[in-house]
């Protein structure tokens, strides 16, 4: 042995100093946390996976989510999020701990999963955090700084945007949050990778009544890689509207979140909405490529949503993907629940991956659609009903073959005045006889402004009681079956019009929502009669 270990270290020598060639393969060792696997073109099976060790819960149908190493995630999840990042006290800097092993195991337990081709992101917040970021603290730099630790401590591929309840616009969380993921996602661009960013509002929260999450998803346009909603734990929240065809389904339908018999019909017409706000409810516009289905893994897991007939998800990707608006996957609360016990100790035994596998890793690929870059068609047809001091101006919608139209800009002698989610406009405030001069522009949402419209001039009356005889006006009736143009008496005794189509059918729905000028969601079908 000695002759030999003496011969090697000759070898050695002459090989360093060029004097022997070598050949043969060389060996090193690839630190895969280094790296972040590609999601590019992928259908996605996200998974949530618990950072900590719940044992018994009490909640919902009650049972065992399975503690489980994040090592030992099933490899049909092809991207994992670590759930939470959160601030300890409320105001602190949100961060993230390992709940078991340390930092360096937790790294290599990444490291197995991104060799596998599974995507890691850090989810921050969940159901109860409580996080608060200041712009004037330099948050936005501090928050950036901070997640850059993270992944470059253990590895993580993305941070993924959970917040619920108030930790959604709490301090200056919807400014600094995406400014700093900006700033995240180019700092690792300039080393060749790309940081994901991704999204789990809750359903309510991208609608017009309740838009919580617009901004988050406005200020990462062109930046996020996938918005998963939660369609659960909603309860009776759904989706109303005036079908195309009211002599085979009547004048109006309403799809509820918790109605297992109508499971397809909510998630096919609340998804297409998302995607093509065709019905006026959205409040932003996710394109289908973009679009992750987000389901419970089982009724332990959440209180309503979970799938009994997995058929309907399987029918609602066919579908979509007929009408040339193909999903990007599915996104499940939880695996430790997919892989755990109900109440019983009856293993679920990952009934959820295994139910959408098939759906998921069938081999195709999503395509990304080319950016939109044509701007909507002027608006036309601009009038006003003016007074002494308001003028109420309308116009025919615009049409875009690309985005959609998002909203349009009111002009007032040259300078915007407002943004107008519809084709209508009240300008209040205004002095009696006086002549102001008027147009409009249309903006997609991908942000192409079309031309102005023709300018549209307008006196205003003298002054002198010009409301309108409210008397002469029926008192609003709930559920009564309005159409458009109809106008009613508040409760606040002011008058309102039942706004055009696609707005109409909203008059008629629940008072605690749409009520003229008391419910919460008003606005959507009623325009305020001025005086």
């Amino acid at each position: 042995m000695k002759s030999i270990f003496k011969m090697n270290n000759v070898f050695a020598s002459l090989a360093l100093a060029g004097m022997v060639g070598v050949s043969g393969p060389v060996f090193a060792n690839t630190d895969y946390a280094d790296t972040m696997p590609s999601i590019e073109g992928k259908k996605l099976l996200v998974g949530y996976w618990h950072n900590w060790d719940q044992g018994f819960s009490g909640d919902y149908e009650q049972g065992y989510p399975l503690k489980l190493a994040l090592k030992d995630t099933p490899k049909a999840f092809n991207v994992v999020m670590a759930s939470f990042m959160k601030s300890s006290d409320g105001k602190s800097m949100p961060t993230f701990i390992p709940y078991y092993g340390t930092d360096q195991s937790f790294r290599a337990e990444v490291a197995a999963l991104n060799e596998r081709g599974q995507a890691v992101l850090l989810s921050l917040g969940g159901a109860d955090a409580h996080i608060e970021l200041h712009e004037a603290n330099g948050d936005t730099q501090h928050f950036a700084d901070e997640i850059i630790r993270l992944v470059d401590l253990y590895g993580f591929d993305g941070l993924d945007i959970d917040l619920e309840q108030s930790a959604i616009k709490k301090a200056d969380n919807e400014t600094v949050i995406p400014a700093a993921l900006k700033k995240v996602r180019d700092h690792y661009q300039q080393q060749g990778k790309h940081f994901i960013i991704s999204m789990a509002p809750e359903i309510p929260y991208l609608t017009k009544a309740n838009p919580q999450y617009q901004k988050y998803i406005n200020s990462l346009e062109g930046y996020y890689d996938f918005i998963a909603p939660q369609f659960y734990n909603q309860g009776a929240f759904g989706i109303g509207f005036q079908p195309d065809d009211t002599t085979k389904d009547g004048w109006w339908v309403n799809y509820a979140q918790n109605d297992d018999s109508k499971k397809y019909e909510f998630l096919y017409h609340f998804s297409k909405e998302i995607i093509t706000d065709k019905h006026g409810l959205s409040a932003v516009k996710i394109p289908s490529s973009k679009l992750v289905i987000g389901l419970p893994s089982n009724g332990a897991a959440a209180a309503t949503g979970f799938v009994k007939t997995p058929q309907d998800v399987y029918r609602l990707f066919a579908d979509m993907e007929k009408e040339g608006l193909p999903l990007r996957g599915l996104m499940t609360w939880s695996i430790n629940w997919d892989e755990g016990e109900n109440v019983n100790h009856v293993p679920y035994n990952g009934q959820f991956r295994k139910a959408y596998t098939q759906l998921i890793h069938d081999g195709s690929v999503i395509e990304t659609p080319e950016k939109d870059t044509t701007a909507p068609g002027v608006p036309t047809g601009l009038n006003a009903q003016a007074t002494a001091t308001s003028v109420h101006l309308t116009w025919k919608a615009s049409t875009d073959s690309g985005s959609g139209v998002d909203h349009y800009e009111v002009f007032r002698n040259q300078q915007k005045v407002a943004d107008a989610s519809g084709n209508t406009y009240t300008d209040d405030d205004l002095t009696a006889n006086s002549n102001y001069a008027y147009s409009v522009n249309a903006i997609d949402k991908a942000g192409n402004k079309s031309l102005l419209s023709a300018v549209l001039n307008v006196m205003t009356t003298d002054h002198g009681d010009d409301t309108p005889d409210q008397q002469s006006y029926p008192k609003y009736a709930a559920g009564h079956a309005y159409k458009a143009g109809d106008i009613v008496l508040g409760s606040d005794n002011h008058l309102y019009q039942c706004k055009p189509y696609p707005y109409t059918g909203w008059c008629a729905g629940l008072a605690s929502a749409y009520a003229p000028g008391a419910g919460s969601a008003w606005q959507m079908a009623w325009d305020k009669v001025v005086k």
